[in-house]
């Protein structure tokens, strides 16, 4: 069997209800500068509740993608979600995106008896295609992201929480090569903070981390039993004095932020918290993985685009396209729409112009079958034209390039 290589980067934050700026998007993301993967996975915790109801101009979200869009081109936001206070942001390397059968979301509400979901999880699935004329499905990933009950004392209803926030992982899916959970676990070190700073100062981690209840849990097959995870080479990520490297020893500091994995084929590159983001009272954490999952082979786009001429700018754009595989009758939706974006596709979820697929019509042209879309005029510009899934919340069709030029009403 063809196998792929995987390179995947995830990263938790616990944002601590404060607002976003450029220096700390700058931090957060940084170990990815210059450093090339196939997905990438941005869970945030206690971001701004005005962010999730509309009431900032700017947000952890958008900036965090926006920096993708300009430091790693070849990257495009593929899904985004969020839970409250919590976030799930997910990049795909545009090389890939012909290969995408399916996005999957799954969410679990925790306070509160489940009312309400700022403890809680978001799960993510993506499946990619099997091979061409084969019947089985192809390789699948989970990511999770949540963020569990606080406070040392807390540690029965972190264990609790666990077990309910497994449904996000997809366990009743078959087909996952592998599962990243990432998030503000806050389980804590069983220690006072006397013990603990004492310990700090001889840099010795490897008896803060025996009294470490996830660690404890997973000895003993209470939590994340089946899960992995890497060595912890990096100080504790909770409590810091904002903008510092100084603990707040009011809080026993503990490694409450953690990326544990599971799955076959599937191995940690890198783990570690990212001391220079200091805008919040946790310290971000991340990983690197390389996944070994089955090859799609040659993926083919079940909607295609007909090759589009040069356009001018005052006459609205005009697409035809076919679908393959009987699409449209075996995995058509209403909800289907046909989008304009930018050339650079920055984020399949944001067109800048689209229409619902049921508004096309149909034209034979030399015996052949067409769907027709009538899309608006654009300005000069390099842009695409892809038909997105409601039912699989991705790309199922992407257009070469269409080039439109200038040209004024007067010399049309």
């Amino acid at each position: 069997m063809n196998m792929n290589r995987w390179m995947v980067w995830a990263v938790t934050y616990n944002a601590a209800m404060e607002k976003v700026n450029l220096d700390a998007v700058e931090a957060l993301m940084s170990p990815i500068r210059n450093n090339e993967y196939d997905l990438i996975v941005v869970g945030m915790q206690a971001v701004p509740h005005f962010e999730t109801l509309g009431g900032f101009a700017s947000t952890w979200q958008a900036a965090v993608a926006e920096w993708i869009a300009v430091n790693a081109r070849t990257m495009t936001l593929v899904a985004k979600t969020y839970q409250a206070t919590n976030q799930l942001t997910f990049f795909m390397a545009k090389k890939r995106l012909e290969s995408v059968e399916e996005v999957a979301f799954r969410y679990m509400k925790s306070t509160f008896g489940g009312l309400t979901g700022h403890k809680g999880s978001i799960g993510l699935k993506v499946r990619m295609k099997g091979l061409k004329n084969s019947t089985s499905k192809g390789a699948g990933f989970v990511f999770v992201v949540s963020h569990f009950f606080h406070d040392a004392t807390q540690n029965h209803r972190r264990l609790q929480q666990f077990g309910t926030n497994k449904y996000c992982t997809f366990p009743d899916r078959s087909n996952i090569n592998a599962r990243i959970w990432l998030g503000d676990l806050n389980f804590r070190v069983e220690k006072d903070s006397e013990e603990v700073a004492s310990a700090l100062r001889n840099g010795d981690f490897k008896d803060l981390l025996e009294s470490d209840q996830l660690s404890h849990g997973r000895k003993h097959k209470l939590v994340f039993g089946t899960y992995n995870e890497s060595t912890i080479n990096f100080p504790p990520t909770y409590k810091l004095v904002k903008g510092t490297t100084e603990y707040d020893y009011r809080r026993t500091p503990s490694w409450c932020d953690r990326i544990l994995f599971e799955g076959t084929g599937i191995t940690c590159e890198k783990y570690d918290s990212i001391p220079q983001a200091l805008h919040s009272d946790h310290l971000p954490v991340y990983g690197e993985f390389s996944i070994m999952a089955p090859s799609a082979g040659e993926a083919q786009w079940d909607v295609v685009f007909e090759s589009i001429p040069t356009w001018l700018t005052p006459v609205p754009l005009v697409v035809r396209f076919q679908y393959l595989n009987n699409f449209w009758s075996k995995k058509g939706a209403y909800q289907d729409w046909i989008g304009i974006y930018p050339a650079t596709i920055e984020d399949i979820t944001r067109p800048l112009k689209w229409n619902y697929a049921v508004t096309c019509y149909e034209t034979t042209i030399n015996e052949i079958l067409y769907s027709v879309a009538e899309l608006s005029a654009m300005p000069a510009g390099t842009y695409r034209v892809g038909y997105f899934s409601a039912n699989f919340h991705v790309l199922v069709g992407l257009s070469n390039s269409i080039k439109i030029e200038e040209v004024s009403l007067e010399n049309f």
